[in-house]
């Protein structure tokens, strides 16, 4: 049963929205408005261990759905592991009436349409929000498309990266950012994803030698296989050890 409490306003200016305490989970989640770089409102959805005060925290990337009912549940997932998480609707400018239900083509147009470095800037009021509330150390976590915007943000300051399943061949060139920076970064890849071949994979894994700790991990599976909102994609068994490396690569550099 959930508790409903009076909106609350976040003191940083950030953003505020309903909050809402997961009793039986311990969990409290919040739906929060950030400010974009260029003043646009952002959605965000945050989840985070009831009465944490110190957690770390991890900003979500979405894939091209954006902000869907999955990628709230990897916010909560996160939450059960003890980490402050932030889902940041990167889509906010583009908006469509119901994405997860969407032709293909439509959300391809759209993600062609998205400004990178607009999303970025958005991944950062969503980690500035996170330390706002109290986040030690801020990481990320990005799927297929946010995987992609995962690798861009490692060039940042921040304390570890997850990149799920992102491509490493791209017009904004992750490579360069994944060289630049220094952060770990794990790698989650899906030896029968049609899209990424495993010679890309590699690329990654070289290009992540001088980066101490970070690793890369090729599963059984194809693309997205960790959305077990999409039966035609998800893979239980290596899903299952896929969050396993992802719980303890986080806690070793964020906890």
């Amino acid at each position: 049963m959930r508790k409903v409490q009076p909106p609350s306003t976040a003191a940083d200016g950030l953003g505020g929205g309903e909050e809402r305490v997961g009793q039986e989970a311990g969990i409290t989640e919040s739906e929060v408005s950030l400010r974009g770089a260029d003043g646009a409102a952002v959605p965000c959805y945050v989840a985070e261990p009831a009465g944490a005060t110190h957690a770390a925290g991890v900003v979500i990337a979405p894939e091209l759905f954006g902000l869907s009912a999955w990628i709230r549940s990897c916010a909560r997932r996160l939450a059960e592991f003890g980490f402050r998480a932030a889902a940041v609707e990167v889509f906010a400018r583009d908006p469509l009436p119901d994405p997860e239900r969407a032709p293909l083509p439509v959300l391809m147009e759209r993600m062609q349409r998205l400004s990178w470095l607009g999303a970025l800037d958005d991944l950062r009021a969503g980690a500035a929000h996170l330390r706002a509330r109290g986040a030690s150390k801020t990481g990320c976590l990005g799927f297929c498309m946010g995987g992609t915007l995962a690798q861009l943000y490692s060039a940042d300051p921040i304390a570890a990266v997850v990149d799920c399943y992102g491509r490493i061949r791209h017009a904004a060139d992750p490579l360069v950012a994944i060289r630049r920076g220094r952060c770990p970064v794990l790698g989650i890849y899906g030896a029968r994803d049609t899209g990424i071949p495993l010679s890309d994979v590699e690329d990654l894994r070289r290009a992540l030698a001088h980066r101490p700790g970070s690793e890369v991990h090729v599963f059984d599976a194809g693309h997205a296989f960790l959305n077990d909102h999409r039966p035609q994609h998800h893979d239980s068994e290596q899903a299952a050890l896929a969050w396993a490396k992802i719980e303890g690569f986080l806690l070793r550099n964020l906890g």
